[in-house]
């Protein structure tokens, strides 16, 4: 009994160290990624040391290599996610206008009926916009590893559910 409660802390105190890594990277994506990619670059480092027996048993010289290489390429990754992201919410803003535009046109001009679809339509709006924001920030993403464990892959996985959730959400409130 006391075995599988030990397991179970462990399994516990795993999933929370995880969760706060994933945290910083978040954190790192509106911040700086250089000055958070030593500590998550790290992190890939030791995951990497773990299942790769082979680097675990070569010199120290190839060990710091390796992880000089794998920091660089973690710093890589989040600048990639960043990009992603970021491009991906500034098409959408741009969708976003222009409908409104085509919108403020057929509506002949008229700028009060305008504010009021705004006003009806802006959980509608914000639903899509976050799936689409968490579907296309997952297009053509070149960041990954070859085990896709890395501290970033797991983040991009994460943005894909925290947007999804929001999308739902502000379905939900539309459909209210």
């Amino acid at each position: 009994m006391k075995q599988s409660l030990k397991n179970f802390y462990n399994a516990l105190t795993d999933k929370a160290y995880n969760y706060f890594i994933i945290s910083i990277a978040f954190l790192s994506l509106f911040t700086s990624i250089r000055l958070f990619s030593n500590l998550i670059g790290s992190i890939d480092f030791v995951k990497e040391l773990e299942k790769n027996q082979q680097l675990n048993e070569s010199s120290e010289e190839k060990k710091q290599k390796t992880k000089k290489n794998i920091i660089d390429l973690t710093a890589e990754r989040g600048f990639l996610l960043r990009k992603k992201m970021l491009k991906s919410a500034i098409w959408l803003f741009l969708a976003i206008l222009t409908g409104y535009v085509i919108c403020f046109i057929q509506l002949e001009y008229e700028f009060n009926k305008l504010l009021s679809l705004l006003k009806n339509s802006f959980m509608t709006i914000m639903s899509v916009f976050f799936f689409a924001l968490g579907t296309l920030g997952r297009l053509g993403w070149e960041g990954q590893s070859y085990s896709g464990e890395t501290v970033y892959e797991k983040l991009d996985i994460d943005l894909l559910w925290i947007n999804y959730f929001l999308g739902c959400i502000f379905c939900i409130i539309a459909l209210l």
